[in-house]
């Protein structure tokens, strides 16, 4: 029961009990969950981590929406690189949250509210309302923002303009015929470096310090992998937000797939798609 997660317990036939709703949660996906089970310690100190952090969520939602959503700037899943029980978890308890939340303001967390979209259209598409956890309209595409720009001052560019004129005029004239011979000479005696200064100030910027490089962090679950062909979808039977797919993965038969995709991608533009 999420709503009152610190009285949730489960008690089993020998009489022992396992109370509050974290605890359970590990419980449970180690004995009939395994597939949502993280891998490392490390990981499973992350995962009790997030559920600690959002047992409470209801007292200061809009700061942990905020620490998810910095969190997942380069994650698709909450934990790790797969679907893991902290991603049901944190989902359920800030399902609540995202309802209320304007469509403005959930532009103010997008890797939330992306994260939070992929997991109610995948994962959670089934499970979720029947916990009551109905689907969200979300909307992805974010209001483009106008750019400002800057009027011109037109006696600013007529002064400048008046400064260039007067400052060519004033220019002493140069004997053409007298000054190439020198330049010449000049050049003749100056013995040609490899790699100048000028060369060597590549890569500086004004203050003269080499300008670094920020490393490139690379992360597995931002890969875009496609392994398989859709040869035939159709809208499923019972549900109108699902298709029923038949990808080609380099199997002697197709795989037959289920997804949440109706919403968001027309019959059309499935048919003969890489995924």
């Amino acid at each position: 029961d999420e709503s009152n997660v610190e009285t949730s317990k489960l008690t089993h036939s020998d009489g022992n009990s396992i109370n509050g709703s974290n605890n359970l949660i590990l419980y449970l996906t180690e004995t009939h969950a395994r597939e949502l089970t993280v891998t490392t310690e490390t990981e499973t100190g992350e995962l009790k981590k997030w559920l600690e952090d959002t047992t409470k969520i209801d007292e200061n939602a809009a700061e942990i929406a905020k620490k998810i959503d910095e969190h997942l700037a380069s994650r698709t899943y909450l934990v790790g690189n797969k679907l893991s029980a902290g991603d049901l978890a944190v989902f359920a308890r800030i399902h609540g949250y995202m309802a209320r939340l304007p469509t403005q303001k959930r532009f103010e967390i997008p890797n939330l509210t992306r994260w939070f979209d992929f997991i109610q259209h995948t994962a959670a598409v089934e499970a979720g309302p029947k916990a009551g956890l109905n689907l969200i309209e979300i909307d992805l595409e974010a209001p483009k923002v106008a750019k400002k720009v800057k009027p011109i001052n037109q006696k600013s560019e007529k002064k400048a303009e008046t400064s260039i004129t007067t400052a060519t005029e004033n220019e002493p004239a140069k004997d053409d015929k007298a000054d190439k011979k020198p330049r010449k000479e000049a050049a003749e005696k100056t013995p040609k470096k490899s790699g100048e200064k000028k060369d060597s100030k590549k890569g500086e910027n004004k203050s003269g310090k080499q300008t670094a490089t920020a490393p490139i962090s690379m992360v597995p679950s931002l890969l875009d992998i496609r392994v398989g062909h859709i040869v035939k979808v159709e809208k499923h039977p019972d549900a109108d937000s699902l298709y029923v797919e038949q990808i080609n993965v380099g199997e002697n038969e197709p795989r037959t797939v289920v997804s949440g995709l109706v919403n968001h991608i027309p019959l059309d533009q499935m048919q003969d798609r890489d995924v």
